[in-house]
């Protein structure tokens, strides 16, 4: 997840972020002589939070017409920590993108059944098995019979 801000609104915690990787000098400069400019801010899993991670599933779930997560639980909290030590934010947008773009994830399947914040969250598996494209469909267009089909019968 990339953080976009103009540099005269950049938060101090990322400004600090820019110092401590690029040195003073270089936020410096990004204050007095880049006004009105945007910079990107890359975050990575050590300085991401569970409700970053939150917020990054509703950017993507309002793309797919999916549920948003609305708060941030104990469990949630707990689980997103967790999950959050296995993969970076990068990988993780990856994962969202890929589930917002998978019709059986966003509930093109015969049970309707839809990728949830808290499917994505719960174990480590059901990330790896969307980047593994376990989920995707084959190339005639139909679903392959996966572990939820089979679970189902």
């Amino acid at each position: 997840m990339n953080r976009e801000f103009k540099i005269e609104d950049m938060p101090n915690e990322d400004l600090r972020r820019v110092a401590e990787k690029c040195g003073i000098e270089t936020a410096v400069k990004l204050l007095t002589l880049m006004p009105g400019q945007t910079i990107h801010i890359p975050c990575e899993s050590n300085d991401t939070t569970p409700a970053d991670l939150m917020s990054l599933w509703n950017e993507y779930a309002a793309k797919a017409n999916l549920c948003a997560a609305n708060k941030m639980t104990t469990p949630r909290t707990r689980n997103c920590r967790s999950r959050l030590k296995e993969r970076t934010v990068t990988e993780w947008e990856e994962v969202f993108k890929k589930i917002a773009a998978n019709p059986f994830l966003s509930g093109k399947n015969k049970d309707n059944w839809q990728a949830t914040f808290d499917w994505i969250i719960k174990n480590d598996n059901n990330s790896q098995k969307v980047l593994d494209g376990y989920y995707d469909r084959s190339k005639s267009g139909q679903s392959r019979e996966n572990a939820y089909d089979k679970y189902r019968k």
